[in-house]
């Protein structure tokens, strides 16, 4: 499978990405350990190390990173990762799972026990929609899978397939769905993804902002860079309202995040790294190999 026809939102790819994970009663989810899968699986390949997480698994090590799938690293081969091309093996351990920041605090003290030097926090705007999923998880009472809907089998998953295409019009037409040709082909844009109004969901913010200051005030040092994501990357003229109104509620997510952690000693807000539309599939949300290497470079500038 060619890396432009990667897509994990669609219900059949992401069949197969669901299938190799599994329930976590700390943290919702992780991957088997030691999964070593060639491409012909998902398109990509992909490991797990024996945490059943992705990367560098230094227990020990002064540096650690947190953030979502993107810090996880997936939808490029394994060789093609930020991770793979920036981090040593050694004095990293990397806790990136697309979960939400009480999950996180479980994993770090489940899997580390070094010195609290130096986290990397990888902000994405979906952070927030991953605490209110885990935090319904939570209240479940059951696993990951059904408090989400998570399906797995085939019948469910031809149906949400067909579902999409028929909706798919209707989307295209409310501007819910934009189409922008750049020079790497014709980008999908979902103009209102992980969209959660500030307004109505403030204790939300507030009481994972507490927990997320918690975990990070136990480090010496804490870098906080924000990722740029492809709504955020659509040129003007081809923006509508509901992408600008998406857009503008990531800003506020942010500023509010920055503004609730202003006080830690040791924080340091990194500028974001550019991006272009052409470093993201053009129908999944994540990096392309190009996007992946972009990130590499420019975290290799900022770390010893």
């Amino acid at each position: 499978m060619r890396p432009a026809e990667i897509n994990l939102q669609d219900p059949l790819q992401g069949r197969r990405w669901l299938q190799l994970l599994q329930p976590d009663a700390g943290c919702g989810f992780r991957l088997q350990p030691g999964l070593d899968l060639q491409a012909r699986r998902l398109g990509f390949s992909l490991n797990s190390n024996a945490h059943g997480l992705r990367g560098p698994a230094d227990g020990g090590a002064p540096n650690v990173v947190l953030g979502t799938s993107f810090a996880m690293g997936i939808a490029v081969h394994n060789e093609e990762n930020w991770w793979a091309l920036a981090l040593p093996p050694r004095g990293w351990l990397n806790l990136g799972l697309a979960v939400g920041i009480r999950e996180w605090g479980d994993l770090l003290s489940r899997f580390y026990r070094g010195g609290h030097e130096r986290v990397w926090f990888l902000y994405h705007p979906n952070l927030w929609a991953h605490c209110r999923m885990y935090e319904r998880w939570r209240e479940s009472g059951t696993d990951v899978f059904r408090a989400l809907r998570w399906r797995r089998d085939l019948a469910s998953c031809i149906y949400l397939k067909l579902r999409r295409i028929l909706r798919r019009p209707q989307l295209i037409r409310t501007g819910r769905l934009l189409h922008h040709r750049t020079g790497g082909g014709t980008m999908e844009i979902d103009t209102e993804y992980v969209h959660l109004d500030f307004d109505g969901a403030g204790t939300l913010f507030q009481r994972n902002l507490d927990l997320l200051s918690g975990i990070l005030s136990r480090f010496r040092e804490v870098h906080m860079v924000r990722l740029q994501i492809k709504q955020e990357l659509v040129p003007e003229g081809a923006s509508n309202e509901n992408l600008r109104r998406t857009c503008s509620s990531y800003d506020r997510w942010y500023e509010a995040t920055c503004s609730g952690l202003a006080s830690l000693p040791g924080l340091r807000v990194h500028p974001a790294p550019l991006m272009t539309l052409d470093d993201f599939h053009p129908r999944d949300s994540h990096w392309n190999a190009a996007g992946n290497r972009r990130f590499a470079a420019w975290l290799q500038s900022w770390i010893p």
